[in-house]
C-alpha cells in the first residue's frame, strides 16, 4: 500500500498547515518517499512536513513538473537541507532550467524524454502540449493508473489520453492542478463528462483548477470527487 499526501498547496485543509500559491505532493510506497514539486519556497514546506511528522531526510527522490516558481522554488533549500544526495527527475526542458549551482548537490539529474521509472511502478512521464511541456507523475496501481499533475499546462484531457495510451491501462484516478481557473463553466462541465468517458473513477483537483471549476467537476463526478487540500492523503 502507498499514499499520496498534499504537503503544500493554496487550498486550505488541515488548519495546522501553512498554505500559499504553489504545490508539493509526497508519494510514499514502502521505503520510497518521492516529492513531486517543491512549492514556491522551502520554509513553509519544511514547516508542513515537520507538522505532519515527515522526516525530510527520508526523501531521496524529487520529481519536477515544470520550472515555474510555485513548483520549483523550494528545490535549492531541499537539496541543501537533506544531508544525503538526492536524485532529481524532470522533463528535458525543465532539467535545462536547473542552475549549475544546484546540479552539484544532486546525486543524479535525470532528463526524461518520454517516461522513466523512478521507483517500482512509479514513473515520471513527459507530456507535450501546443505551447508547453510538463512532467506528470504516474503510479501503476492494482486498480489502474493514478495520474498526478502539477498544473496540467498541456491540458488535463490531453495528458490523460496520452498516459492511457502510453501505458496501455485505464486511468483509475487523476489529481493535482488542472489549470482551469480561467475556463468557462460550460467547458469544464463538458470536460468532466469527457474524463468520465475515459473510464476515470476518482478525481481530486486542486491548486490552479479554480473554485467554481472545481465545483463543476464535483457535480460531474459526485461520489468520485475527493477533496485534495493541503494535508489530505489518498491511499492506493
Amino acid at each position: 500500500m502507498g499514499s499520496i499526501t498534499v504537503v503544500f498547496n493554496n487550498i486550505r485543509g488541515d488548519k495546522r498547515l501553512k498554505t500559499g500559491w504553489g504545490s508539493s505532493i509526497l508519494v510514499e510506497q514502502g521505503k520510497e518517499s518521492i516529492l513531486f514539486d517543491t512549492g514556491p519556497d522551502a520554509e513553509d514546506l519544511f514547516f508542513n512536513l515537520d507538522t505532519l511528522g515527515i522526516d525530510i531526510r527520508k526523501i531521496r527522490k524529487i520529481a519536477l513538473s515544470h520550472p515555474h516558481q510555485d513548483h520549483f522554488g523550494g528545490l535549492k533549500n531541499i537539496l541543501l537541507k537533506n544531508p544525503e544526495n538526492l536524485e532529481v527527475y524532470a522533463t528535458v526542458r525543465t532539467s535545462r532550467r536547473i542552475p549549475k549551482s544546484l546540479r552539484v548537490l544532486a546525486k543524479n539529474i535525470y532528463a526524461v524524454e518520454e517516461k522513466k521509472e523512478m521507483a517500482s511502478h512509479i514513473y515520471l512521464s513527459a507530456v507535450e502540449g501546443p505551447f508547453s511541456e510538463e512532467g506528470v507523475l504516474v503510479i501503476d496501481s492494482p486498480r489502474g493508473l493514478i495520474v498526478v499533475t502539477g498544473c496540467a499546462h498541456p491540458g488535463i484531457y490531453r495528458i490523460c489520453g496520452k498516459i492511457k495510451a502510453d501505458f496501455g491501462r485505464r486511468i483509475y484516478a487523476v489529481m493535482g492542478g488542472f489549470h482551469l481557473e480561467h475556463h468557462l463553466i460550460f467547458f469544464v462541465k463538458s470536460l468532466g463528462t469527457r474524463l468520465k468517458d475515459l473510464g476515470i473513477e476518482i478525481i481530486a483537483p486542486n491548486h490552479c483548477t479554480g473554485q467554481k471549476q472545481t465545483e463543476a467537476l464535483q457535480q460531474a463526478f459526485k461520489d468520485g470527487f475527493l477533496s485534495f487540500a493541503v494535508g489530505k492523503t489518498f491511499l492506493f
